[in-house]
């Protein structure tokens, strides 16, 4: 398998350690870390230059993700949704990503019966996607979220997704099935032929927390997001799955929230790499 982090965990060394962004590069490459997962945000203003700047310290892009508003409701709005997509896509593939997953902006149950003329829109819209990703290189993922708000977070959000995009592929996400109240290996086995990504977490409850704007609210609890192993996430149990079924994808490192984010992405590495070469 591939290890990698999210681009943010890279940048983030330089205001917690004081080091220069290179020097981050390759303290991670050091950890087994060669992929990294970025915001089409953040390559501006040269996505050509970005990949540079990673082949040089042996990293390459693995997964662009771009936030879209998921506006189908008339034909106005869904060309700019699709206009969007499409522009950070290009991004994506002049950066060398190799997956691009598109992240929606609240919206209703992407299942949901009553609004038959929105699901027909969204469907539409993922299977334009789709075909321009084919044209960019680009394979479109997709991921479970942790939130009701939006469109697809539930199995059976899930499952009616791939059912009638069956050329899209999952992102699937570990942390964000329990901080949605559901079982985070479930998640994968249910839907394990169609995983293409991997983003890992690990968090624990915080009761009481003193400084809750740095933290996690689900479900009317606060989360921290910790280095894995640290939390109460079955990720050990996760990766091994993922082995016995021949998983040979990427594996993303996330923590979404806390301090030391570099250091706790370091020693995530080190435990995953502990799990692949024990």
């Amino acid at each position: 398998m591939v290890l990698g982090c999210f681009y943010s965990h890279i940048t983030a060394a330089v205001q917690e350690k004081g080091i220069f962004l290179e020097q981050a590069m390759d303290i991670v490459r050091e950890h087994g870390i060669t992929a990294v997962d970025i915001n089409s945000a953040d390559l501006q203003p040269s996505p050509e230059a970005f990949k540079t700047l990673l082949d040089k310290h042996g990293l390459h892009v693995a997964s662009t993700h771009a936030y879209f508003p998921c506006g189908v409701a008339t034909q106005e709005e869904y060309d700019a949704s699709l206009a969007r997509m499409k522009k950070d896509m290009h991004k994506a593939a002049k950066a060398g990503s190799t997956f691009f997953m598109p992240v929606p902006q609240k919206a209703p149950s992407y299942r949901q019966e009553e609004d038959a003329a929105w699901r027909a829109g969204i469907r539409k819209l993922f299977s334009e996607v789709i075909s321009y990703g084919k044209e960019a290189g680009l394979q479109v993922v997709i991921e479970n979220f942790s939130l009701a708000e939006y469109p697809y977070t539930t199995f059976d959000d899930m499952a009616y997704l791939f059912t009638h995009n069956p050329e899209l592929r999952y992102a699937y996400d570990m942390g964000n099935y329990p901080l949605a109240g559901f079982d985070e290996l479930e998640g994968m086995r249910r839907f394990m032929d169609k995983i293409s990504y991997v983003h890992l977490k690990d968090i624990k409850v915080i009761e009481n927390p003193e400084h809750p704007e740095h933290l996690l609210l689900r479900l009317g609890k606060y989360f921290d997001s910790l280095e894995l192993g640290g939390g109460y996430l079955k990720v050990k149990e996760g990766i091994e799955e993922l082995q016995k079924n021949n998983y040979q994808g990427t594996l993303i490192i996330e923590i979404n929230c806390g301090p030391n984010v570099f250091d706790r992405t370091l020693a995530s590495a080190r435990y995953v790499n502990s799990i692949l070469n024990p």
